[in-house]
């Protein structure tokens, strides 16, 4: 168990610096109500929970598997939101202020369409 607090925790100190060259960012689709405004508060409730109630990327990530979580903004388009733990053969519990720090950067880095990061600590944030 000390491993994966150490490993979320190292996830939080090192992408500061070096994540804008890692997101890819969507050219096509539809834009970010509000500026993107809307998808960062919907984020932050899929990965720290609301109302009582767990956020869809909270608790532990199988190897190999992924969460999803798809919202209406207040347009009635849809915020899809991805997270993959691509390491096969460890499972690990993301810290909820990584997550939301990962997702995040994906709204400030692509404000018309969001996008993705791979490969990123052994995460990919979409």
């Amino acid at each position: 168990m000390k491993f994966t607090t150490i490993f979320a925790t190292g996830l939080g100190l090192f992408t500061a610096t070096t994540l804008a060259s890692q997101i890819d960012c969507f050219s096509e689709g539809q834009g970010f109500a509000s500026g993107g405004n809307e998808a960062a508060y919907h984020l932050v409730r899929a990965c720290k929970g609301y109302d009582g109630n767990a956020g869809a990327f909270q608790g532990f990530f199988n190897p190999g598997s992924g969460k999803y979580a798809c919202v209406n903004d207040s347009e009635g388009h849809g915020i899809s939101m991805w997270i993959d733990n691509l390491n096969g053969s460890e499972g690990f519990d993301l810290g909820d202020d990584d997550c939301v720090k990962e997702l995040k950067s994906i709204v400030d880095v692509c404000r018309a369409h969001g996008g993705y990061i791979n490969d990123n600590y052994g995460w990919r944030f979409r």
